[in-house]
This record gives C-alpha cells, sequence and structure tokens, in this order.
C-alpha cells in the first residue's frame, strides 16, 4: 500500500486568538440527523474522551472555513479523514481536548508530518508533544445491532464556540469489502474524521472514523471500518510519519 508524506515546514501559530466564522460561503455546517436516534450530548459520559479528540480547523485569510476532527491513536499521533483537508485553505489548526473549547488559537499543536492513504477516507498526523491519553485501534472488528458512539465537534454551543459531543447508536452494516461502516447516529459536518469507538474490557477502542453523511437514513452515516487490514495500514502511516 502506497501512502503520500507531507514534511510540514514549521509556522508561528500566531498570538493566542479565536478564528471567527466567516460569511463568505466557504464553509455550510450541515447536521445529518437520523429519525429516532438520540440527541447528541455536550457533557460527555467520560472526560478522558474529550481529553483524546482533537478539532481541526481549515484557516483562509484569517477566517475558519472547514471544521473537522481528529483522535489521538498514541501519544503523538492523530488519526482523522483525508478530506477534512480537501477545502482551500492557507492553513490549518489543531489543538486536543479541553485546550480546543477553552482557546483555540492559543492551544495549537504543531503539525509535524501529514501520511494519507491513498484509497481510505484516513490521514494520520504527527504532533509535536506527548499526550498522556490515546484511544486503541480495534482488536476485533464490530457487530452489527452492537452500540458504539461517536465523538467530535460537528455541532457548536449555543454560544457559537466549539464543544466536543457525544453520541450513541447502532451499528446497522458492516462491508468488509469497502471497509465501510454504517451507523445510526446524528452526526454534522464538523465530525468528520471524529472516531466510531466503544467500550471493551475498560478501554475505548476504534471501530471506525466517520467519514460522510447519510445516504440511507435506513443504513445511517457512514464510516471507514476498522478491520484488521486497515489497522495494519494505519499502522503502516503511522509509521512512516515518524521516519526522519
Amino acid at each position: 500500500m502506497i501512502h503520500r508524506v507531507t514534511h510540514m515546514r514549521k509556522l508561528n501559530p500566531g498570538p493566542g486568538r479565536n478564528y471567527l466564522f466567516g460569511n463568505s460561503g466557504l464553509y455550510t455546517p450541515y447536521s445529518i440527523v437520523i429519525p429516532g436516534s438520540a440527541g447528541r450530548r455536550l457533557n460527555l459520559n467520560d472526560t478522558t474522551v474529550a481529553e483524546m479528540i482533537a478539532s481541526i480547523q481549515l484557516i483562509r485569510n484569517d477566517l475558519v472555513v472547514g471544521i473537522g476532527t481528529g483522535f489521538l491513536i498514541a501519544p503523538d499521533i492523530v488519526l482523522t479523514a483525508r478530506h477534512v483537508f480537501s477545502g482551500a485553505h492557507d492553513r490549518y489548526n489543531i489543538a486536543l481536548g479541553f485546550d480546543a473549547e477553552a482557546s483555540v488559537g492559543s492551544s495549537i499543536k504543531q503539525v509535524r508530518r501529514k501520511v494519507t492513504h491513498n484509497q481510505l477516507d484516513l490521514c494520520v498526523l504527527l504532533i509535536e508533544g506527548a499526550q498522556k491519553q490515546w484511544f486503541r485501534l480495534a482488536t476485533h472488528p464490530p457487530k452489527i445491532d452492537e452500540d458504539a458512539d461517536i465523538a467530535g465537534y460537528g455541532f457548536s454551543h449555543s454560544d457559537g464556540r466549539l464543544r466536543c459531543s457525544q453520541g450513541t447508536g447502532s451499528i446497522t452494516s458492516l462491508d468488509p469489502r469497502s471497509k465501510s461502516i454504517w451507523y445510526l447516529i446524528n452526526t454534522s459536518s464538523g465530525d468528520s474524521g471524529g472516531p466510531i469507538f466503544q467500550q471493551r474490557a475498560g478501554h475505548y477502542e476504534v471501530v471506525g472514523v466517520h467519514s460522510e453523511g447519510a445516504g440511507d437514513v435506513l443504513m445511517g452515516n457512514q464510516g471507514v471500518l476498522l478491520d484488521d487490514e486497515v489497522v495494519s495500514d494505519i499502522r503502516e502511516m503511522v509509521s512512516l510519519a515518524k521516519e526522519q
């Protein structure tokens, strides 16, 4: 499997500030609401989850023109969706956990290297600094009708601030050939790249990466399925990111 590696030049993140949403039309949030599904929760069941979630903001002319989500899978590795970076932008900001809710401008993490998958909607980011907690990659695929959660920055608070929220729903379908997973969990555009995860033996394991909205409300929203083959690819991407 061939991956694309991008070396990141060091950037000064600039003064601590919160970037404002522009009215340029470049960023248009949308919600994918599944009838009958539970609403998203701003107060996460376990604050540990929020500490492992990253907000990704695409910046153009000092305005936020796109939002995505990523999550830690190692002390210095963030996994997200490749398409999060597809919009036109000058640069992007990455902030982790509660820092993302407090002051994005002052908590930006420097990205040292970016590795993208050539076929699947996956991207690995090597960041500076070591974090204390991270998600585990799936040790085995989930099963249809099992519950799973998503956490991400798709829904903003009433005051306009980015807030990490969590949603729960059932897995409706799995396709190992296309590496796809479907689930009845409400999402919004900023959730792209967020983890689909389950709690197993006291740990949070990621079984999918949120990719796109519902094509069929009966199937639900869709992500990349983390089966053994995909997990192996991700580990290869991490190795490439850490090469000197």
